[in-house]
């Protein structure tokens, strides 16, 4: 529980909106914490992490190349990003189409915002 109210709270203090060069930074939203205490990356079917989530482990380096293969191919609406290290996202299968980058402790609660809800292909990060 400690740990759960420190992450919230260090978001919360530490996290502005911006977006410069592609790389992207929002305010974390408060009901992402028990999938942040578990996963280094979350991915909701729903904007507001919300619906659906698929997690990217902790501790690792991953990638899911064609996000149909986890039956999350084109339905992802917002990100949660929980490692110190940014994350990569692209339109298309095998790293491929536009990219979108997200900043380290960062929390896009609506992909729509940035033109790219439900087009989300495949996703490398880095736990």
């Amino acid at each position: 529980m400690r740990k759960r109210k420190i992450s919230v709270m260090l978001a919360a203090v530490a996290m502005a909106t911006a977006s410069l060069g592609g790389l992207i930074m929002a305010s974390a939203p408060a009901q992402a914490a028990s999938c942040g205490s578990s996963q280094a990356l979350c991915m909701f079917a729903n904007a507001n992490s919300g619906g659906a989530v698929l997690g990217g482990q902790k501790s690792v380096c991953g990638y899911y190349r064609n996000l149909a293969d986890q039956g999350f191919n084109d339905v992802m609406s917002s990100i949660d990003n929980w490692a110190n290290y940014t994350q990569s996202f692209w339109t298309d299968a095998g790293q491929r189409g536009r990219r979108l980058d997200v900043k380290p402790m960062a929390y896009l609660t609506n992909l729509s915002t940035y033109g790219c809800n439900d087009q989300i292909s495949s996703v490398v990060w880095t736990g």
